[in-house]
């Protein structure tokens, strides 16, 4: 069983001796790895400068949680932000298809040096530390390339699907 679990996390790069939480909202499943024994989402550490700079969220804060309810605010809040917006894109009002259609999209935060990418499989992998700006908009901008992905059927991904990716700021 030892060996069984070292593989597996090997396999899904999950770093040995962090417990693997799972988050679910009814259209995405968060994957994410916390600190033994608290319900914090892992401290990157040596990012601890770039956070405070770039993304302006000290490391050290990452994922606070209420009433001690196990899943953290940052987490519950990707969630929210990310059911919303497909609620959006799939209304009558836009009327794109929905990703989630075969079973729920997998989003896993990870320590990453960029902000978010969407695969064409059907997931995203987000930077599990986006400040408040960028977490209003990374999420929305990946979970909207799994809606181009939808529409690709030759010539592959090229420069307007990242520009039409980012019309919902507009």
């Amino acid at each position: 069983p030892d060996e069984v679990k070292a593989d597996l996390e090997q396999a899904l790069d999950i770093d040995p001796g962090y417990a693997v939480q799972i988050y679910d909202t009814a259209n995405f499943r968060f994957r994410y790895t916390t600190d033994p024994g608290t319900d914090q989402v892992r401290d990157p550490g040596v990012d601890t400068a770039v956070n405070v700079t770039l993304w302006n969220q000290p490391a050290a804060i990452i994922g606070t949680t209420v009433a001690g309810n196990g899943h953290p605010n940052y987490v519950e809040a990707l969630g929210i932000i990310m059911e919303y917006a497909l609620a959006q894109f799939i209304s009558p009002t836009y009327g794109f298809p929905n990703p989630a259609a075969g079973g729920r999209i997998v989003v896993t935060l990870e320590d990453l040096g960029y902000l978010g990418v969407a695969y064409s499989s059907g997931t995203i992998t987000l930077r599990r530390d986006l400040s408040d700006y960028f977490m209003q908009d990374t999420p929305i901008h990946e979970l909207f390339h799994l809606i181009q992905y939808l529409y690709i059927v030759t010539g592959g991904f090229n420069e307007w699907y990242e520009g039409t990716a980012r019309l919902h700021l507009v």
